[in-house]
């Protein structure tokens, strides 16, 4: 092709369509001579063989390749500490984030990522990582990631260009998978064991950790579907109404308040969902501020609260729906002593203005017993005694119910001829003849000084304030023995000395062995 012949435009506009780059400045002769050069290497290219190339490598096995192949800096030893991160990630606002060592809490032990390594590896809050830790110095308040390892058990290199979990197809499932290893509900059965709780009274679930306390509550306030059984507020079933019809609203241990809100805006929620008018709505909101003795904390953010305060915001929230049944899951737990006393008769004074009916949920005895009016004492999902605070104290229906009430005594002795005898006690019962052991609380024992029956040596006294705490020795074993301290004072005597005791048979109760 001749190219003297074409104008400057002519030239350009086939150098386009050629693809040549930068010729916008480039006068005639120029172009031509740019032209004539890309005519002549294409000719070379037609003319030479072809060279047989390597298939071509998939997108994950050149990543791969490429990370074997890539050396790290020389230095990167000398910053590797030898250790191992290994925990769930949490990516913040600014785009850095932390790996969470410990119980997926934030804690002094947790590793930082920086944006980088999060902006290459596509990672997001809630990976698994695995990687080295760099060497941390002097001036770093936490240890940093040196590289990662790992993104959920996977190669870094997939993580990068995993799809985003917003712009997935979601697969709704077919067939319904019954979790179930048995056909009774632990829930239900544990309703059916507990009911009723009267109207207006406060119930209390105590027991140890995993027993299934929140999942009972949860299966009240509807937020877990009942397979079985039947769960009734009224004498009306509420098993198949919504969470929201029920008349329940739960206080979860985290509270869950908005942190973003203001505590009148966590408090009017619920009333904002029922659209409730403004000026009926700042009303309603006072008066529960003033109910959980909070007034003037309208606009303060939930952020500058304490425990304590938040709390309270918690359950004014909570009654600010109005409901019928509350459920606390263990919501005074993350306070300190002072707190919870201050909260459990914070409870006890909203049940008796507004006759609420209350159902909570505690590892604790000492609160339990200060809160309720009825105790279901729980144990590997079974209800083991519901009743009276007073009767689970001093009358338990079993010795796991009498252990866990409290601190106690165990007396050995046998029942023959219609009489419990044993070394400190004896008295007549109704029960069975054989091997007995009998249970009294340490209040129920009293100190005497006759000099006929002190057969009990004081082995220690500890002083409790106004009680004392008296442990004496026999030669059947030991016993605790409460009392006032100015009553023990009256007894005057020491430790080693030998005394004698009465006991309250009334407050005894029989487990046989």
């Amino acid at each position: 092709m001749t190219y003297e012949k074409k104008s400057v435009i002519e030239l350009r506009e086939i150098a386009k369509e050629r693809k040549i780059k930068g010729i916008s400045t480039l006068k005639k002769q120029e172009l031509i001579k740019v032209l004539e050069n890309y005519d002549q290497e294409q000719s070379k290219q037609k003319e030479e063989p072809q060279i047989q190339r390597e298939p071509k490598q998939s997108y994950s096995e050149h990543q791969e390749r490429k990370h074997h192949q890539k050396e790290f800096p020389k230095n990167i030893k000398s910053l590797d500490s030898g250790e191992k991160a290994h925990g769930i990630l949490e990516v913040m606002p600014d785009g850095y984030g932390f790996i969470r060592c410990e119980n997926y809490l934030p804690g002094e032990n947790d590793i930082y990522v920086s944006p980088a390594q999060i902006r290459k590896f596509n990672l997001k809050t809630g990976d698994i990582l695995t990687g080295a830790i760099r060497i941390k110095t002097q001036s770093e308040k936490f240890s940093a990631l040196l590289f990662v390892e790992s993104v959920n058990g996977y190669k870094p290199e997939m993580a990068a260009r995993r799809q985003h979990f917003e712009d997935l197809t979601p697969i709704f499932p077919n067939e319904r998978l019954g979790m179930e290893t048995e056909r009774s509900s632990i829930p239900m059965r544990m309703v059916d064991l507990l009911s009723p709780v009267g109207k207006g009274q406060r119930g209390m679930i105590v027991s140890p950790p995993k027993t299934g306390k929140t999942t009972l509550l949860k299966s009240i306030a509807g937020l877990l579907e009942t397979q079985e059984g039947d769960i009734r507020i009224d004498d009306t079933s509420i098993t198949n109404l919504a969470p929201e019809k029920r008349g329940t609203v739960i206080v979860f241990q985290d509270l869950r308040l908005f942190p973003h809100m203001t505590v009148e805006q966590n408090i009017s929620f619920s009333m904002d969902l029922k659209k409730i008018p403004k000026k009926d709505k700042q009303a309603q909101v006072g008066e529960l501020l003033k109910a959980v003795q909070l007034e003037g904390f309208e606009k303060r953010k939930i952020r500058e609260m304490s425990g304590g305060q938040r709390q309270r915001v918690a359950l004014a929230r909570a009654l600010a729906a109005d409901p019928k049944i509350l459920l606390l899951d263990e919501p005074f737990s993350s306070l300190d002593e002072n707190l919870r006393c201050e909260m459990a008769d914070l409870v006890r004074k909203l049940h008796h203005e507004m006759g609420l009916t209350v159902v909570m949920v505690t590892h604790d005895k000492e609160e339990a017993m200060k809160v309720s009016d009825r105790i279901a004492l729980m144990k590997a999902g079974e209800v083991l005694q519901y009743d009276k605070p007073e009767r689970m104290f001093y009358h338990p229906e079993s010795r796991v119910v009498a252990d866990y009430m409290g601190q106690t005594n165990y007396i050995f002795g046998k029942v023959e001829n219609g009489r419990f005898v044993s070394r400190a006690v004896s008295f007549e019962t109704q029960k069975a003849e054989g091997e007995y052991e009998l249970m009294v609380r340490p209040s129920a024992i009293t100190l005497t000084v006759d000099e006929t029956e002190r057969m009990y040596q004081i082995e220690e006294v500890m002083f409790e304030g106004e009680t004392a705490e008296i442990l004496l020795k026999y030669a059947d074993g030991k016993l605790t023995v409460w009392m006032l301290h100015r009553d023990w004072m009256k007894l005057g005597v020491k430790t080693g000395e030998l005394v004698g005791i009465k006991i309250d048979e009334r407050q005894g109760i029989l487990f046989q062995k």
